[in-house]
């Protein structure tokens, strides 16, 4: 496609046009946007008084049209490499059928820990036996260290409605009707099937997942990750 380069159009007067080629009508008529008359002998840009928003040329007064600094085969041309000295011609069919339906994948390669990588950098350091500070822990060590006091309450008072608990029939009934309720959602296969997926992991384990080494498997090191990735 042409749209967005710069053209030239060339009319019966032997006039020339340059602009920004925006499209072309049903009725072939050619659109430039932000376009100037070619003067001969101009070397310069156009001032601004020099450009047209748009121009319409009509079919029966066009003689011809050139695209400039536009690469024709661009879209048969592909990389096979990350630098543009090694173009290839991938979109005809020798070039397809080299693959043979088939796409080389990289091999990944495990990481390395250097010899004196600070233990607890690690994604491993704790052991993978915890799953993250306590919230306690990490408020304590925040007013320890900068000084800074947490608000944060268990209970969510300042996010949720509080309900005072009553000794009356009304309350008792109704709290037990709500335990009714969780009860038979939490009994759910809806509900269990979502808790199974975030107890297990299973969908990130099936489709997208780094796998540690299990320690009894006598694998080596234990710092060695394994990127899986599968696809439905």
């Amino acid at each position: 496609s042409l749209q967005g380069n710069v053209v030239q159009v060339q009319v019966k007067d032997g006039s020339i046009y340059e602009g920004v080629f925006r499209t072309m009508s049903p009725k072939m008529e050619v659109v430039l946007e932000l376009a100037h008359k070619v003067e001969v002998g101009q070397t310069s840009l156009p001032s601004r008084d020099q450009l047209q928003e748009k121009l319409i040329f009509h079919q029966e007064n066009v003689v011809m049209l050139t695209a400039l600094d536009v690469d024709l085969d661009y879209a048969t041309k592909g990389y096979s490499g990350f630098s543009p000295e090694f173009f290839t011609d991938s979109f005809t069919d020798a070039a397809i059928s080299k693959f043979n339906g088939q796409i080389a994948e990289k091999e990944l390669q495990p990481w390395e820990a250097d010899s004196d990588q600070a233990p607890d950098l690690l994604l491993d350091a704790d052991g993978g036996t915890s799953n993250g500070w306590d919230a306690a822990e990490m408020f304590r060590t925040n007013e320890k260290r900068y000084g800074v006091q947490s608000s944060y309450d268990s209970s969510l008072a300042g996010y949720t409605t509080q309900l005072k608990e009553e000794d009356t029939k009304e309350y008792r009934e109704k709290r037990d009707r709500a335990q009714r309720i969780a009860d038979e959602i939490e009994r759910s296969t809806d509900y269990q099937r979502r808790v199974a997926l975030e107890v297990h992991d299973d969908e990130e384990a099936a489709f997208s997942a780094v796998h540690r080494p299990s320690r009894n498997d006598g694998g080596g090191d234990l710092h060695k990750y394994v990127l899986k990735f599968d696809s439905k």
